[in-house]
């Protein structure tokens, strides 16, 4: 049985793994240490981890709150390659959107204008594109902004 819950100082060196695991850095910039320990001090971010039976962090989630937007930022999603295909992902997105309709938001998100897959995914659970930034990732790729409003 797998658990869902805020990051601790304790699982940075984890997400560090996950990280440099999960994403080429031609296409997505990674998140430092100093980021990581940013993120858990920070108020206004989430950061949640998933641990598996044995306890090691599997996958991490990230969002934002800013004051006055009705919306968390959602940032970052990574399940270590070896324990993908799994329900790890499902479940920290789904926590992420659960906090977020607690506080009475909605959850924003940003894909790869080229990331077909996971603009599907998300359109087929309630999001709708609102804007597309050009030159956006390191490669130049453009992004697409979705947002999903809770009622």
């Amino acid at each position: 049985m797998s658990n869902v819950r805020k990051a601790e100082y304790r699982d940075v060196e984890s997400l560090l793994v996950i990280e440099k695991l999960c994403f080429n850095q031609a296409y997505y910039s990674r998140m430092t240490p100093r980021q990581f320990y940013r993120h858990l001090s920070s108020p206004n971010a989430l950061l949640l981890v998933v641990e598996d039976d044995s306890g090691t962090v599997q996958g991490y989630a990230l969002g934002f709150l800013h004051g006055k937007r009705k919306a968390l930022r959602f940032y970052s999603l990574a399940v270590a390659p070896d324990a993908q295909r799994g329900e790890y992902g499902k479940q920290l997105f789904g926590a992420i959107e659960q906090r977020a309709q607690e506080m009475g938001l909605g959850v924003q998100c940003e894909v790869r204008e080229d990331n077909e897959k996971l603009i599907n995914r998300y359109t087929k659970l309630g999001y709708r594109k609102y804007k597309t930034v050009r030159d956006y990732y390191p490669d130049g790729a453009a992004c697409i902004k979705m947002v999903k409003e809770f009622l």
